[in-house]
């Protein structure tokens, strides 16, 4: 567990009211956070309130640094593709688009992974229940899924995303980086250098990666106007 100032709470009051809000300690650690149904709760009022921007939806996992907009890995990815997807965090807190990073809960819980796996099968599930909900309600061409094949996320990913391609709820769809990209870039010595250690997903090979795969998609820079996400 994370330790924190139990009174710190904060964040804007649009899926949950503040009087409905919980404490830190209820929300502190992954069996909290994927058991309580307060992030039900939000998630499912940010289903029903969020407006694409984009007709690309690019999905990767969380960061402790919050607001994401903060993180190294994030603000990265948004040098690369402001105006080309629409950002949306995964986590055991939620689907997550930038609409709701300063909405309650999500900039409140800490649940990193317990090292032992006791949860994740659970995790993998309502993942699975997550992304499936939130693409049904809110449409999308394509998806850039930033997940490694070692990474939890990665399985639950590539079986959701290939049954809604199935079912013509999107259109086409990437995951990366793949096995062999992902041991290049742990012997290229300028992960290092470039500070990526800790997010090798958002290695310069990765942004290529998906840059080339976006120009597949006959999506440029002057065909998406820009639209700022809200908050």
């Amino acid at each position: 567990m994370i330790k924190r100032e139990k009174s710190f709470l904060t964040g804007r009051a649009d899926l949950v009211p503040r009087d409905e809000w919980i404490e830190f300690d209820d929300m502190n650690g992954e069996e909290q956070v994927l058991n309580h149904p307060i992030f039900d709760v939000a998630f499912s009022r940010l289903v029903d309130k969020h407006t694409p921007t984009t007709n690309v939806c690019f999905l990767s996992l969380c960061t402790k640094v919050r607001p994401y907009t903060k993180s190294r890995k994030w603000r990265l990815f948004m040098k690369a593709f402001r105006g080309f997807v629409d950002f949306t965090v995964c986590s055991n807190g939620g689907v997550i688009p930038q609409d709701f990073w300063l909405s309650y809960p999500y900039l409140n819980y800490e649940a990193p992974r317990e090292e032992s796996g006791e949860f994740d099968d659970m995790y993998c599930r309502i993942f699975r229940e997550r992304l499936m909900a939130f693409f049904a309600c809110n449409k999308y061409d394509y998806v850039i899924a930033n997940f490694r094949t070692n990474q939890r996320n990665y399985q639950p990913a590539l079986e959701t995303l290939t049954h809604l391609k199935e079912l013509g709820k999107i259109k086409d769809f990437i995951i990366g980086p793949d096995e062999e990209m992902y041991d290049f870039i742990k012997k290229d010595p300028n992960t290092a250098k470039l500070g990526l250690m800790m997010f090798p997903d958002a290695h310069p090979k990765v942004i290529e990666l998906f840059t080339e795969q976006l120009k597949k998609w006959g999506i440029e820079k002057k065909k998406i106007p820009f639209k700022m996400n809200r908050g």
